[in-house]
């Protein structure tokens, strides 16, 4: 078939040819429409003759939906490649069953046309009504959208809410689409597994409800963000995430084993500890900021618990937290922690004994500079994971060290660390009494440092690392069976090193006691090119010297 359309394209530009001359104008536009149209199916002949469209469409299905799991926009992509991936595209519903607004110029359009698609299939939404990469000028055409987009789904979800699986919706602080959206919240979703509400850089009332006159009680006023029969279908939700969200009670949830819980007005630990106790299924708990009710203790009963996050919290509540759940039964622990400025320097057991919860950790991240800290410790024989991150810290690095290696033994299993220069001597200092007898890998982070010296200026392009806001002392890092030191600035590479720079990097090699006699494997420069003076310095010091040269291409020796 191929073959035959290639002749006919061949007789036809000779015809073409043959016929070019005066008053032959109407003959040639025939010949040239005549090609156009054999060109067309020529094309698609070839793409029948492809790899990919001589499977069957059963496989090629599958193949669209892996494609199309990470990313909602992607079969509409897919459509445009050729008649038959728009032909079983179009004709298979579950490639339609997840829509997200954010990918379409008209997400209204868009919406209808993915909801025709999907039939009677389940559905799972998002929409998002902010666009972060518009300017202040775009703002009423977004505003606009957004509206439409609310109106089209107050008239769409009678029908479609018994179908709906999923359900994410993101609002932006000038977002003026929330008192529609909570007049389309209040239809009942029976099959709603997954419910994700999230306002940014709200505190939601201001947003989501009208506006309130001057001096008006906000904290004690707002109506609820979510109608209570909405609430009352939530039967089967197994994932429930609500941020900046105003609540005064919880949907009625038996099933959850995903709860996030973010900068919700009226949240208390008594609301946290009810859900917990009628969700025994409970895997992954996120809670930030909520007030600790007089009275009985209320334990958190969450046995299946394996990820608990406590974002933005402060001391106070994350005491509360430890006396509610027990630390060493949870698999994975992220704290999130804020010390006020203007509070008494944090006595460093107050924040070291949640440490004690963890054993024979491997990986050590021990990073802190001025204010700023934090450690993160893994043990992979174990399974474990506690990582801690604080503002504001204003007491002395060196004791909560001392408190990890001295009172919970806690260097003495570490294979990898990672370590700020600033906080090299202390360091050094802490393993003169408890050595890192196991320590293969030592990673020394460039980039921390220079974040929180950036920290409200943005980090246009790269910025040189300061090696003056530390001072080094001639105390020795103990660590006999070191075989690799690293000298990380992340993966982006925000971080310069220049020719002047090698003689800091040579103190801190100094400064590194591997035993006599030995020499370390390998050193290595993350995501780093360095001078060519380097490599001739630092050659003899280690086995191999690796540096980072060009994306995708590796590392040179």
């Amino acid at each position: 078939m191929l073959q035959e359309l290639s002749n006919r394209w061949d007789e036809l530009h000779t015809m073409l040819d043959a016929s070019r001359g005066p008053g032959s104008m109407k003959h040639l536009a025939a010949l040239e429409e005549q090609l156009r149209m054999l060109k067309a199916r020529i094309e698609r002949q070839r793409n029948i003759q492809q790899p990919a469209n001589k499977m069957p469409t059963e496989i090629l299905v599958e193949i669209f939906k892996e494609a199309c799991r990470d990313w909602d926009s992607t079969v509409v992509i897919l459509r445009q490649v050729c008649s038959h991936w728009r032909s079983v595209t179009t004709s298979c519903a579950s490639l339609w069953q997840s829509f997200n607004s954010e990918f379409f110029k008209d997400p209204v359009r868009a919406l209808d046309e993915y909801l025709d698609r999907a039939g009677d299939r389940s559905l799972r939404l998002t929409f998002i009504f902010y666009d972060e990469s518009e300017d202040d000028i775009d703002r009423g055409k977004i505003e606009l959208i957004d509206r439409q987009l609310v109106t089209a789904l107050l008239a769409k979800l009678p029908a479609i809410s018994p179908r709906i699986t999923e359900l994410n919706i993101h609002l932006h602080e000038h977002s003026r689409a929330g008192p529609e959206l909570v007049a389309a919240l209040a239809q009942p979703c029976p099959l709603l597994e997954s419910l994700f509400i999230r306002v940014m850089k709200s505190t939601a009332g201001s947003l989501l409800m009208p506006s309130f006159p001057s001096g008006f009680g906000m904290s004690t006023n707002l109506p609820l963000i979510l109608d209570p029969d909405f609430c009352n279908s939530l039967a089967s939700l197994t994932s429930l995430a609500l941020q900046n969200v105003s609540i005064s009670q919880v949907p009625p949830c038996t099933s959850l084993a995903k709860l996030w819980l973010t900068g919700c007005q009226r949240l208390n630990a008594d609301m946290v500890s009810s859900l917990c106790g009628k969700n025994k299924g409970l895997e992954a708990l996120c809670v930030s900021k909520f007030s600790t009710p007089q009275g009985k203790l209320y334990r958190w009963q969450v046995p299946a618990l394996l990820d608990l996050c406590l974002d933005d919290v402060d001391m106070p509540m994350l005491t509360a937290v430890h006396r509610r759940v027990d630390f060493r039964r949870i698999r994975s622990i992220s704290l999130d922690l804020l010390v006020a400025c203007h509070r008494p320097a944090t006595d460093p057991l107050a924040i070291s004994y949640i440490f004690s919860s963890m054993a024979r950790v491997e990986v050590m991240v021990l990073h802190a500079c001025r204010h700023g800290m934090e450690i993160t410790l893994r043990s992979s024989s174990r399974n474990r994971s506690l990582r801690t991150a604080i503002e504001h810290f204003s007491h002395s690095f060196k004791s909560i060290l001392e408190q990890i290696a001295l009172d919970y033994r806690l260097f003495a299993h570490a294979t990898e660390v990672s370590v700020t220069p600033c906080q090299w001597t202390n360091l050094a200092e802490v393993s003169s009494d408890a050595p890192f007898h196991r320590l293969r890998v030592l990673k020394i982070d460039l980039f921390h440092c220079t974040m929180h010296a950036t920290k409200h200026h943005s980090l246009a392009g790269n910025s040189r690392f300061d090696w003056s806001h530390y001072a080094l002392t001639s105390t020795k890092l103990q660590c006999p069976n070191l075989a690799e030191v690293v000298f990380d600035r992340t993966v982006h590479g925000e971080v310069v090193l220049e020719a002047a720079d090698l003689h800091h990097v040579e103190a801190l090699l100094d400064l590194i006691d591997i035993g006599v006699g030995r020499r370390l494997e390998k050193i290595r420069f993350a995501d780093s090119d360095i001078p060519d003076a380097w490599k001739t310095a630092l050659q003899n010091r280690a086995d191999a010297l690796t540096w980072w040269t060009a994306p995708n291409l590796g590392t040179s020796d």
